[in-house]
């Protein structure tokens, strides 16, 4: 992997503001289909591997997760029909409302636990939250993995804990899509987990409508349950 940073920017926008801004990012895409890869890894233990694939077109959105490399769980939608599937309970849930369902959610912001961090991957992107509020302290541009990407710092000390977040979010340049992030995450001055994220095979274009479609293996040989599931 290659860095080079280059150019300091001035008046960076705060924490909050970032996350406004990636979510609407997010929220507005119609042409992006593309995969989060995330590691988690502890000082002492094992590190665990997530992937999150997203596909958002004009028509619907589709979001599939692996634990390693099972998937776990997918769910997609249109504005007429949701569908979730549970692949570790061989389960899924389908709701048919004709013009009724929204693509996307109102914006709120992501909350945090007291004194704790907070993080989800799923079609509004990659958003973070943690207690306290993280605050701004770095803001330059570069290039990693040749692309060029605008690079912000956000740090939150603990007075309570000691303990420190640290989260470096890495923007393809001119947008707010999320191209790699780094969490860092501290107590007593000692890094106890490690939390990576990157994304891979992104692409843009028109989003086939068959790619919200309910697949026939499920529909053919899982258990359907009362409607439900989320995001």
């Amino acid at each position: 992997m290659t860095w080079a940073l280059l150019t300091v920017l001035a008046a960076p926008p705060d924490f909050a503001t970032i996350e406004r801004n990636k979510f609407e990012a997010f929220a507005q895409a119609t042409q992006f289909q593309g995969t989060y890869q995330v590691v988690a890894t502890p000082t002492e233990g094992t590190a665990v591997r997530q992937d999150v694939e997203l596909a958002l077109g004009e028509a619907g959105r589709k979001i599939r997760v692996f634990l390693g490399q099972r998937l776990i769980y997918e769910s997609a939608w249109t504005k007429d029909r949701k569908w979730v599937a549970d692949h570790q309970r061989q389960a899924y849930t389908l709701l048919d409302a004709p013009g009724q369902i929204p693509l996307t959610e109102p914006y709120r912001a992501l909350a945090a636990p007291a004194n704790n961090l907070n993080f989800i991957v799923n079609d509004l992107g990659p958003r973070f939250a943690a207690d306290p509020m993280p605050v701004v302290q770095g803001d330059t541009t570069g290039t990693v993995d040749g692309k060029r990407v605008r690079s912000i710092t956000a740090v939150s000390n603990n007075t309570v804990t000691g303990g420190q977040v640290r989260l470096v979010q890495h923007f393809d340049a001119g947008t707010w899509f999320l191209r790699r992030f780094e969490i860092t995450v501290s107590a007593a001055g000692k890094v106890s987990a490690t939390i990576t994220g990157f994304l891979r095979d992104d692409r843009r274009g028109p989003v086939a409508f068959g790619t919200f479609q309910l697949p026939s293996e499920v529909s053919q040989k899982y258990r359907r349950v009362q409607t439900g599931g989320s995001r």
